[in-house]
């Protein structure tokens, strides 16, 4: 075939008019790739900052709206600068299709950012700009995966001396950062699902086990029960006058209130009811009396002998049990005020179903000694759901486990105070969680510490945050 001149001309002139267009498609392909990877960027944000604001729902008061806001600055997305618009809304504003956005709107945070990304060679084509999104929901009433959370950011976090066991289907979280945190001596066993620490290598002298060996290097864990209400403590009644002394026997007696009675209970099988209200000092030396402590406030509460105890939710000075009292709690929140403490020894098979032990800042310390008739189980609903025992992280008093401690579902919660076991404890149930600042075992204790929240209506106490969409 002969070529001719012309039609290498118009090819030439081909190859022109279509590079415009060559050069255009090129262009959108490039341009296509900076969007996607924008995207991908702004969708890490958006995921960041759902999970931020979550976790703020939390918060007293929320702020989960300004602490999403600035996850996603911190990601590279800041709202208002380079036409950036971080949208924050709880509960999201598009319904969720299933899941549990769908019956917690309030627990859940819409996160949706958006930016006006300008393109650079699809210009040729006449696109300017495109607008690219990205959108996230998370939900922050899941279930944490920890239920053992030492707080102490130096020292020994976790103490063992023995041939203690912690058995744990949830995560282990030690915050010391020293060298080592956690000390294991003698043929100790720590099985979980996770266990983490800031510090060192846990110090092992013996033949324990660890299983699976702990991850070192972590960030610290920060108390997870933080935001907790606390109880009021009201002014005690003071300049009362004492109650003639119970010395006799098979008497029933009833004490009104208003007159801020101290109270002596010294004779043998004996019916003694307060009426609710508020009392002074009450101590009971005899036996076999069936005594009943009416809602209200008290000063501090004294028993030694064998006698039968019912107390109804109030605030306390203390609780002191020298003897082998049973002491039976109903349900509700007991404040502890005074110096006195909380000291129980349910030697008789102590009861408390649906309780919550405030100890207050100026409280003197926990101690407990069970026995395998011993039940005490923290709230299912309301502001203390699941929690068991909680002192006021102004109060350092170590609370001290001692002997068989029978049945407690609950949420052991120290803040600011060590905790020890001596004996050989037995601590199970559907669900334990241990939040304090140290944890010491001497003998042969058993913690079992699983997370069967079922019993609760609203999960775990110690909650997290996770995407939903």
């Amino acid at each position: 075939m002969i070529r001719r001149r012309t039609d290498r001309g118009q090819a030439v002139v081909v190859a022109v008019l279509a590079m415009p267009v060559i050069l255009g498609m090129v262009g959108l392909a490039l341009d296509v790739g900076y969007l996607r990877a924008t995207k991908r960027q702004m969708q890490t944000a958006a995921d960041s900052a759902a999970i931020a604001g979550a976790l703020a729902l939390n918060d007293a008061p929320p702020d989960y709206n300004q602490l999403a806001t600035n996850a996603a600055g911190a990601d590279g997305f800041t709202n208002g600068i380079s036409g950036i618009a971080v949208a924050v809304n709880s509960p999201p504003t598009i319904a969720a299709p299933a899941g549990p956005c769908v019956t917690q709107p309030t627990s859940c945070v819409e996160v949706i950012i958006t930016q006006s990304k300008p393109v650079l060679f699809a210009a040729i084509l006449g696109a300017g700009s495109f607008t690219v999104a990205a959108r996230a929901v998370a939900w922050g009433e899941a279930n944490a995966k920890g239920c053992v959370y030492l707080l102490g950011p130096t020292g020994t976090d976790i103490s063992a001396v023995g041939s203690n066991r912690i058995s744990a289907t949830c995560g282990i979280y030690v915050d010391s950062n020293s060298d080592p945190g956690v000390a294991l001596t003698g043929a100790n066993t720590v099985n979980s699902a996770f266990f983490g620490v800031v510090g060192g290598t846990p110090s092992e002298i013996g033949a324990n086990s660890v299983n699976p060996p702990a991850i070192t290097g972590i960030p610290p864990v920060p108390d997870p029960l933080a935001n907790l209400p606390i109880p009021p403590i009201s002014t005690p009644c003071s300049g009362g006058s004492t109650w003639p002394n119970i010395t006799g026997s098979g008497l029933v007696v009833t004490i009104p209130s208003g007159s801020c009675y101290n109270v002596n209970i010294i004779g043998t099988g004996n019916t003694v009811t307060f009426s609710p209200g508020s009392f002074g000092n009450v101590s009971i030396t005899g036996s076999l009396n069936i005594v009943t402590f009416g809602a209200g406030q008290y000063g501090s509460i004294q028993m030694s002998g064998a006698n039968t105890t019912t107390f109804y939710p109030g605030q306390y000075a203390s609780i002191v049990d020298t003897g082998s009292n049973a002491e039976i709690f109903n349900a509700g929140t007991y404040v502890i005020a005074g110096p006195g403490g909380l000291t129980l020894t349910g030697a008789s098979g102590s009861v408390g179903n649906g309780v919550t032990f405030y100890i207050g800042p100026n409280a003197g310390s926990v101690s407990y000694t069970g026995a395998n008739g011993s039940n005490f189980s923290a709230p299912t609903t309301g502001p203390y759901a699941g929690i068991l025992f909680f002192q006021s992280p102004a109060n350092t008093h170590t609370a001290t486990f001692t002997g068989a401690n029978g049945l407690i579902a609950g949420t052991l919660y120290f803040p600011r105070a060590p905790v020890t076991m001596t004996g050989a404890n037995g601590i199970t149930s559907n669900y334990v969680i241990l939040v304090a600042y140290s944890l010491a075992m001497t003998g042969a204790n058993t913690w079992t510490f699983n997370n069967n929240y079922t019993v609760l209506p609203g999960g775990s106490p110690i909650h997290t945050a996770a995407l939903v969409e």
